[in-house]
């Protein structure tokens, strides 16, 4: 495999688990804001961003982890072709 074709795999998985990632990430900033709307603006704001900051913080993790777990798979693949 080679590595374009691990990178697009990353990546297809990474955006299924975006879904997921997704809901956590509106969930979390669903609750707290409903109770936010009697304060100033800004703080929901400023709960928003963290929301987001997390979203993509997590998404680069499910990244990383895709990629490795791709390579691995790939580079046990081609140990089991040179085997055979």
């Amino acid at each position: 495999m080679d590595a374009l074709a691990i990178a697009v795999n990353a990546i297809g998985w990474t955006l299924i688990h975006s879904i997921w990632l997704g809901a956590i990430a509106a969930a979390a900033y669903a609750i707290p804001a409903a109770r936010l709307r009697n304060h100033a603006p800004q703080s929901a704001y400023v709960w928003g961003l963290a929301c987001l900051l997390a979203l993509v913080l997590a998404l680069s993790a499910a990244f990383v982890h895709e990629l490795d777990s791709v390579r691995s798979s790939a580079d046990a693949a081609a140990i089991a072709a040179a085997h055979a």
